[in-house]
């Protein structure tokens, strides 16, 4: 069980993995394996020590395949360039930087390209998924699952860390990991994006486990 110790921390812990108690407690329950069946409002409030994961859980987020999942933004170079340079806003920058420490491997996901590789090479492009119907964002994250299927096979055993907006995560995507095995971490759900902004920075500038 989580010591006690953490209760004010506001997060659970196991070896190096870190979930947020907001994601435990936003998210749906098999997003972090199925651990406890409260509702959200039910969690406020609640020391950590009291949300426990299922041992599956515990395991699966022990496991060593990570994977970050970032989302694209609207400020770009000029010039077509390699995905991981073209987005060049604070935000994308500090997206890029976390993942970058903490996950084995990342992609982009771009709302006109679907799943990228960072050294893929990219033309400026000007498409959102911001604003698009709910059809729209559905059919993307299926051709998202699609690809990510494709990239990595088997999910079973993968941590997805996913740093996008709700119109990238909500439609499809987070259940279709968790369907095909996978482990879901939101580390900035339920953040504005100017407190999204101060994570990033914070975690620069003193270190992950700061945040």
């Amino acid at each position: 069980n989580p010591p006690s110790t953490y209760a004010n921390t506001f997060r659970l812990r196991f070896g190096e993995v870190s979930v947020t108690l907001a994601a435990y407690c936003a998210a749906p329950p098999t997003n972090i394996g199925g651990g406890t069946s409260r509702k959200p409002a039910e969690c406020e409030g609640m020391p950590v020590e009291n949300l426990l994961l299922t041992a599956a859980a515990k395991a699966a987020l022990m496991r060593t395949v990570r994977i970050g999942l970032v989302g694209c933004v609207k400020d770009k170079l000029a010039r077509p360039s390699t995905a991981q340079e073209l987005y060049v806003s604070s935000l994308f920058r500090g997206r890029r930087w976390y993942v970058e420490q903490t996950c084995d491997r990342w992609f982009v996901m771009s709302a006109l390209h679907g799943v990228v590789e960072p050294d893929a090479i990219l033309a400026p492009y000007n498409v959102t998924l911001v604003g698009t119907g709910r059809g729209a964002r559905r059919l993307w994250a299926q051709e998202t699952l699609v690809a990510i299927d494709q990239k990595l096979g088997d999910l079973r055993g993968h941590v997805f860390e996913i740093h996008a907006g709700s119109d990238y995560r909500d439609f499809g995507l987070t259940d279709g990991l968790v369907e095909r095995g996978g482990v879901v971490v939101i580390p900035t759900l339920g953040l504005t994006q100017g407190r999204q902004l101060a994570f990033y920075a914070k975690a620069r500038k003193h270190g992950i486990s700061s945040v």
